[in-house]
């Protein structure tokens, strides 16, 4: 029973869970989020981030099970929660990041698919001629392919037997944005090569999509400037007088050990708090997210604060906060923090941007080298550039 592998705690046996199961199953159970009080067993659906199924979300599932029959030999419609917002943010042109979007999606006419919609072509890849051209081996196995990703400041290996959607979802989730945007730019020059070599008959060399790539650096990457009007910039925005703002974030790793962040300031910017910890093993960045939050806020009530506004740049977790719907792990750990929302006398929860959250992000980055360190009215060295920053941003005009 699952009830066996729990400590009279309310935690998860962790020697018995590893001494049971094999280190891969280990880490799953280990990494799913347990209430802090009891609550009643319910059936979710895995196909929404909320629980709930609905005919889309049915009729999504099967259409990628008929795609992974059919299509290219693993694609997949889906990305990794909360990394299409990288994605789009990323500074390349409209043209690379609509290209990559339609890739991920299965939307190319590489020949099998064109094969698969009857029209008679010549299913072979027409760079190397070595296997079909589907996605995976066009875009990653083809020799000069592989060439391009290792030769590119990227310097990636590419693993022959991974698919292109896990390989794109581990690149957008590992890399910052500029080298999200340096992706985009590489798959945007390997089909224009690869169209120039099936209808002008040119040989590729990885060289050229290489050049080619670099050519599309969007200007703003250049260091060309464009004004900006001043309440844009604003990365902060200060808190009513008396209300204390706490920004959250979550950092999640590709071995699902998250480190979390938060930094409190009043009216005036002032720091009134600042904390990190680190690490939890969790499912997904949004549950990264909706823990950080949960712990942020039993920490605040440690810390005495009694009239609070949360932000977070996680939307999801902010759609989930306002549905409040049964049958989903983050509604286990939503309904702990509406509990603690009873100790406080005022408490808001809000969403902001990705370059609003900066402070948080910082100390959520940063946790597995703060190790589980608060601080209060003060933060570490590397945070107060982004305060400041922050600050004089959001002063009063």
């Amino acid at each position: 029973m699952v009830a066996d592998l729990l400590l009279p705690s309310g935690t998860w046996n962790m020697p018995l869970i590893e001494w049971t199961f094999c280190p891969a199953t280990a880490e799953k159970i280990l990494a799913v989020p347990l209430p802090l009080q009891l609550m009643e067993d319910s059936l979710f659906w895995m196909g929404t981030n909320d629980g709930v199924y609905s005919a889309k979300t049915g009729y999504v599932f099967l259409q990628q099970v008929d795609e992974q029959g059919v299509a290219s030999p693993s694609m997949s419609v889906s990305m990794e929660e909360g990394r299409w917002k990288k994605f789009w943010a990323a500074p390349s042109l409209p043209r690379c990041k609509e290209f990559s979007w339609r890739l991920f999606h299965g939307a190319i006419p590489v020949r099998q698919k064109l094969r698969q919609r009857a029209i008679d072509v010549d299913p072979s890849c027409p760079i190397c001629g070595l296997e079909d051209e589907f996605v995976d081996h066009l875009f990653m196995r083809c020799e000069v392919m592989k060439a391009t990703w290792f030769g590119s400041r990227l310097g990636v290996r590419v693993d022959p037997q991974q698919s292109f959607s896990t390989f794109f979802q581990q690149l957008v989730r590992d890399l910052d944005d500029g080298g999200v945007a340096e992706v985009q730019r590489l798959l945007y020059a390997m089909w224009e090569a690869r169209n120039r070599a099936v209808f002008d008959e040119r040989r590729v060399d990885w060289r050229e999509v290489m050049s080619r790539a670099a050519a599309l650096r969007a200007p703003l990457e250049e260091g060309m400037t464009r004004d900006v009007p001043a309440a844009t910039m604003a990365r902060w925005i200060r808190p009513t007088r008396g209300i204390v703002k706490i920004n959250i974030d979550a950092a999640v790793g590709r071995d699902k050990l998250a480190g979390f962040g938060m930094v409190a300031r009043n009216y005036n910017g002032e720091v009134m708090a600042s904390a990190s910890m680190y690490p939890t093993m969790v499912l997904s960045p949004t549950i990264g997210e909706a823990l950080s939050l949960r712990w942020a806020m039993e920490l605040d009530t440690q810390l005495g604060f009694r009239r609070v506004l949360f932000e977070t740049d996680c939307l999801p977790l902010f759609q989930a906060w306002k549905k409040a719907t049964r049958g989903s792990y983050l509604f286990t750990i939503i309904q702990d923090c509406f509990r603690f929302c009873n100790l406080f006398d005022f408490v808001d929860f809000t969403f902001v941007r990705r370059n609003d959250n900066n402070a948080a992000d910082y100390m959520a980055r940063n946790a597995s080298t703060f190790t589980n360190e608060v601080w209060v009215e003060e933060g570490p060295p590397g945070l107060a550039p982004l305060l400041l920053d922050d600050c004089l941003a959001s002063m009063p005009l």
